[in-house]
């Protein structure tokens, strides 16, 4: 049986499960660096890879220059809208508390995500570099003033403890883009000191490259998500480059993937 059969096979049970994800929100500009302008009589260029762009770039150390994007596409991004688009369309009831326009003001982008949007605040914008091997993000830095969790509680009408709490599965992810993400894993955390515990559901965690983030900044929020084990489930995801990161960072005398898991855990 295929995973597409087995899925279908579970139509309703998959309808019976229900997953809360938060916060972020992005709307991606797609597009290519050129790296040679079109002419009467060939297109432009692009930069096919990251090393590629990177070279130019160090040829012009200590000069100036200019690249021009060819864009590609305006689309909505950051994990919430692809993890939840995901889940929405295999048939769960999905709600999403996220960056997703002004409070109860969806953005037209995230209008068509099968899910139960609950903006709190306007989504990030972000330039995404496309290459053959790999993706480069740009973004400003996104402060929120005041306290966050308030806008949370105020855009779910209060509802946001339970619905964490009641999920069969709860995704916290992109910690590490957002500076009041921290506070809302927090509080999410303390939310669940109201419920019992249910190994049978789920709590899930991706904190994104932590390249910008301390050593002590990565202990606290690995500990934040190992307070979660008391209540559900646990389950944390690193792409490789996070993995050896938080090696580094965190560990002593672990090196191969295995030992960084295992001394994470």
């Amino acid at each position: 049986m295929s995973w597409r059969e087995a899925l279908r096979s579970r139509k309703q049970e998959i309808a019976a499960k229900c997953l809360t994800v938060g916060f972020d929100g992005c709307v991606d500009t797609i597009a290519r660096p050129i790296s040679q302008a079109a002419s009467a009589n060939r297109p432009a260029s692009v930069f096919p890879t990251i090393r590629s762009l990177g070279e130019f770039l160090i040829g012009k150390a200590e000069k100036s220059c200019s690249i021009e994007l060819q864009i590609q596409a305006r689309q909505p991004g950051g994990n919430l809208p692809y993890l939840s688009r995901a889940a929405g369309g295999l048939g769960l009831s999905v709600s999403c508390i996220g960056m997703l326009g002004a409070p109860g003001e969806t953005d037209p982008l995230f209008g068509d995500m099968p899910c139960t949007l609950y903006p709190f605040a306007a989504p990030m914008q972000c330039t995404c570099l496309e290459f053959t091997d790999g993706k480069v993000f740009l973004a400003p830095d996104y402060p929120l003033n005041g306290d966050v969790w308030n806008r949370v509680l105020a855009a779910t009408d209060n509802q946001a403890p339970q619905l964490f709490r009641n999920a069969h599965l709860l995704a916290l992810v992109n910690w590490s883009e957002l500076d009041f993400a921290h506070g809302l894993w927090q509080a999410i955390l303390e939310t669940m000191q109201e419920t019992q515990t249910d190994k049978g559901r789920f709590a899930f965690f991706d904190l994104c490259d932590i390249s910008r983030r301390s050593g002590d900044e990565c202990d606290a929020v690995l500990r934040i998500v190992g307070g979660f084990t008391k209540y559900r489930t646990t389950i944390l995801s690193l792409n490789e480059n996070e993995a050896l990161l938080a090696g580094e960072r965190l560990l002593q005398d672990a090196s191969t993937l295995e030992q960084i898991a295992g001394g994470i855990r």
